[in-house]
């Protein structure tokens, strides 16, 4: 398990370093069996999307819930809307003493669109892990991701956000600044 978050470390740095994009950072709260308030992170830019959302539960032995989301914008679509694809991964309850381990690789495709202000995502997806179970439910396969560009003050280069994600279960809010690297 601490491979993985090592191996996720490196490419997110990887990708902040290496491209002409924003760094993201501020704060999540999780919703799913509980509140938990956890720290964002993440980089992007027009054609793609790197967040992560991680809140500590315990120190030892290290247990994490981790939200990881990645997506590339694959066409234009229309007029400011693009075909959108990604993988989110899910490490909600890592803990032993849960009822189940939701370590879940999801991965989805739909339409992203996004103005000046305004920006939302709606796909459709599949858990790629064997021990998820298959149901009937359109809200087991549905990610949104809707968010908001507070207008910031002129000679002002950070922009506030405040996102909303709904996927799996979950109901996510977050708050947080990003900056242009460079």
């Amino acid at each position: 398990m601490k491979k993985i978050y090592i191996v996720f470390t490196v490419i997110f740095f990887s990708v902040c370093i290496f491209s002409q994009s924003n760094f993201n950072i501020g704060g999540t709260i999780l919703t799913d069996t509980g509140w938990h308030m956890a720290v964002k992170l993440g980089a992007g830019d027009e054609n793609f999307d790197l967040s992560m959302d991680i809140s500590p539960l315990s120190v030892t032995p290290l247990s994490l819930i981790t939200v990881t989301d990645f997506s590339v914008n694959l066409a234009k679509a229309f007029e400011n809307t693009y075909l959108n694809t990604g993988i989110l991964w899910l490490n909600d309850r890592p803990f032993p003493d849960a009822d189940s381990n939701r370590s879940i690789l999801f991965v989805y495709g739909g339409l992203n669109y996004g103005n000046n202000n305004f920006y939302g995502k709606l796909s459709f997806g599949y858990p790629l892990s064997s021990e998820t179970l298959t149901t009937f439910d359109l809200t087991d396969y549905l990610f949104i991701k809707i968010g908001y560009n507070l207008p910031k003050p002129t000679n002002f280069k950070d922009e506030l956000k405040i996102e909303f994600r709904f996927a799996r279960g979950r109901k996510d809010i977050s708050v947080y600044f990003s900056e242009p690297i460079g």
